[in-house]
């Protein structure tokens, strides 16, 4: 049989079920960081530390798809899809380990922006940890730090969101309440999703 006690209590009970308990620290964690909803998405930006800028907004709540702004002469996005993708980049996010933020070197990092139609405001900063550097591991490591907060210039709303939206004050500190100091290790294809360049997304336009 299995027997427990309370920290530095004197007696024992034995249990009557097998207690199964993970070994792993990383097992205890709640895994998800934040679920941000593509369809809730009306703006999302990356930027890049060389300078390169990726901006892509929906112009009325009912657009279906993004426009990608500042289009190079000759060129067209791929597919509506590749761009509309990246509005579900912090969809469901969910952490592989996590690390005090200043355990992260971030003088190199990209950041990752997004807007919500009810006024939330997610920037991300994304770092990735090449080969020795990463701790414990010859891998890399791909790291994400966030921080919320709100934005006025939304796109104009239906009435019906924005009568059953959270209060976009309330959603950022929900979130910051639970990131604020923290980094997180994430799947490579979650941080590829939010450090795209213009070259990913757009092809040659076609002659006719």
């Amino acid at each position: 049989g299995q027997y427990v006690r309370l920290r530095d209590a004197a007696e024992s009970a034995l249990l009557d079920r097998r207690l199964s308990v993970p070994r792993e620290a990383a097992d205890w964690l709640d895994k998800d960081i934040v679920d941000i909803a593509d369809g809730e998405v009306v703006e999302f930006e990356i930027e890049h530390p060389d300078g390169e800028r990726v901006l892509a907004r929906k112009v009325s709540v009912g657009d279906e798809n993004f426009t990608l702004e500042d289009l190079p002469e000759g060129r067209e996005i791929k597919s509506a899809w590749t761009v509309d993708s990246l509005a579900g980049s912090l969809s469901a996010l969910t952490l592989d380990a996590v690390a005090t933020d200043d355990s992260v070197d971030w003088s190199e990092a990209a950041a990752f922006r997004l807007l919500t139609v009810d006024g939330l405001q997610i920037r991300a900063e994304l770092a990735a940890v090449m080969g020795e550097e990463a701790e414990s591991t010859t891998d890399d490591t791909f790291w994400i730090r966030l921080q919320a907060g709100t934005y006025t210039t939304a796109v104009e709303r239906i009435a019906e969101q924005e009568a059953e939206a959270a209060d976009p004050a309330e959603r950022a500190a929900e979130i910051n309440d639970r990131v604020a100091g923290w980094a997180y290790r994430i799947p490579k294809y979650k941080f590829d999703s939010m450090t795209k360049r213009m070259d990913d997304l757009l092809k040659e336009v076609e002659s006719s």
